[in-house]
């Protein structure tokens, strides 16, 4: 059995468990992207979205992807940081400069534990899509990375959203 067909098979294993359908997966991910789309504006279509690949997470990329999250996360304070003092709000300064000391121990903690990452103990799943949507007559195309845990809950939803307004950006 090759790598890729290893976790298609239990991805499938676990949605007819479940009772779902296999040839319903892409389209409930294309159910799940266009609510995603929706929230961003009603107005986007989506001409096309397709499964490219599944792929099992294991542990060790998993704490690799929770670091890249939480850094992300830590940005978005520091911006709100930086605007906080541009407008010389103290208590919001404050506050900020608290939550990014804790946030930089939790960094610290969750990039130290990369190294002990295991890597063969299965973290979830990988789901890589391409998607085309539209608006007016602008286009554009692009990939997006659904994370799955072990329980088959998404758990990048934010990026999600990060990564469709970026194309939506690009299209209006």
């Amino acid at each position: 059995m090759n790598k890729t067909t290893l976790p298609l098979l239990l991805l499938c294993i676990m949605y007819t468990s479940c009772g779902y359908d296999r040839d319903s997966i892409p389209e409930q991910l294309k159910s799940n992207f266009s609510k995603h789309v929706n929230k961003i504006d009603p107005s986007i279509i989506v001409d096309s979205f397709q499964v490219l690949k599944i792929d099992t997470m294991v542990e060790k990329l998993g704490r690799i992807i929770d670091d890249s999250i939480y850094k992300r996360e830590l940005y978005h304070v520091q911006n709100q940081l930086a605007n906080a003092q541009k407008e010389r709000l103290t208590d919001s300064v404050e506050f900020y400069n608290n939550e990014i000391k804790y946030m930089l121990i939790q960094i610290d903690s969750v990039t130290n534990s990369i190294r002990s990452g295991d890597t063969k103990k299965a973290f979830g799943f990988l789901v890589i899509c391409q998607y085309q949507i539209r608006k007016n007559n602008n286009h554009h195309r692009d990939s997006i990375f659904y994370f799955f845990d072990t329980k088959m809950n998404i758990v990048n939803a934010d990026m999600i959203d990060s990564v469709i307004y970026r194309s939506y950006r690009r299209i209006r």
